[in-house]
């Protein structure tokens, strides 16, 4: 599908200066792998940088969920919707086409046992009921939808809560929106994964950072990349991981070992350096650390 339909589009949301900078960064990774996509930001802040967005709206409500206000005013048919700590490696604009058949599309949460995922709202559900992560959503712009987002967003306000995934996990299971799930590269948040896939894995398409925003207070708006974020060696790994995805065009597979894989041959040849007493054992060990930028 073609991302510059004026049809849909993505769009972001942010409260405070820290997160209308993040949003910067994540927006020109978007654009960088869909350079024709339309862009909205909603924000209380001024953005006084260069920036990709194709329009920018005041928030009516600044505060620390803008998210629903923002899908609620998008202008698209079929909005995506993604958080301000986002990197955009791979286009994701076919999400799109599931939204021709779909309301709502989110990729579930992965880490179930956390004490924030086990948390339930009004009431127990069955754990086989998904609980997504809602830094990645894309909906139909209906009527049906559009009051699911606003009562979604009156109840976070009049019930104060903190956190909205439980509150949104069963809200959608007693609705009857036509909800999807989205693959897990769509929403890749759980970074220390980046260790354990292989070849035989489909490559991030979103990168989901929770410490994104320390990364930019080091380095600023205009030099923040995924080098940064990932180091040398995981953003070699992901640049080659996308190459060989048949899933983005690649038209063979190269084997390729995962980050553990190259850490347990680290390993190895570190003991056996340190066991011959090998000048090599230095070079061993500063390769081993630039793996551990997490």
């Amino acid at each position: 599908m073609n991302s510059s339909s004026s049809n849909f589009g993505f769009v972001y949301a942010t409260s405070g200066r820290g997160y209308a900078d993040l949003a910067v960064v994540s927006a020109w990774s978007l654009r960088e792998v869909a350079p024709e996509a339309r862009i909205h930001l909603f924000t209380d802040t001024s953005i006084d940088c260069d920036h990709p967005f194709d329009h920018i709206e005041t928030l009516h409500r600044p505060w620390f969920r803008p998210k629903f206000e923002a899908m609620i005013r998008s202008p698209f048919e079929r909005t995506v919707y993604l958080d301000a700590d986002t990197y955009i490696v791979a286009d994701i604009s076919d999400i799109f086409d599931v939204l021709e058949h779909h309301e709502f599309a989110a990729a579930p949460v992965i880490r179930y046992n956390h004490k924030l995922n086990r948390r339930s709202w009004r009431k127990e559900l069955p754990l086989s009921v998904p609980r997504y992560n809602c830094g990645v959503i894309g909906i139909q712009n209906n009527p049906r939808v559009l009051a699911f987002l606003k009562q979604a967003e009156d109840t976070l306000i009049s019930e104060q809560l903190d956190h909205d995934q439980s509150m949104m996990r069963e809200m959608l299971f007693e609705s009857d929106i036509r909800v999807v799930s989205l693959p897990y590269e769509y929403n890749f948040n759980e970074l220390t994964m980046l260790d354990v896939v292989s070849d035989r894995f489909a490559a991030p398409r979103v990168l989901h950072f929770m410490r994104m925003r320390d990364h930019l207070a080091k380095t600023g708006v205009d030099h923040l990349t995924v080098h940064h974020l990932l180091g040398p060696e995981r953003s070699r790994f992901l640049e080659k991981h996308r190459q060989i995805d048949m899933t983005l065009g690649a038209t063979s597979i190269e084997p390729m070992p995962s980050v553990a894989e190259l850490l347990q041959a680290e390993a190895t040849e570190l003991l056996n350096c340190l066991e011959n007493k090998e000048n090599g054992a230095e070079k061993a060990v500063t390769k081993a650390l630039a793996l551990r930028t997490f």
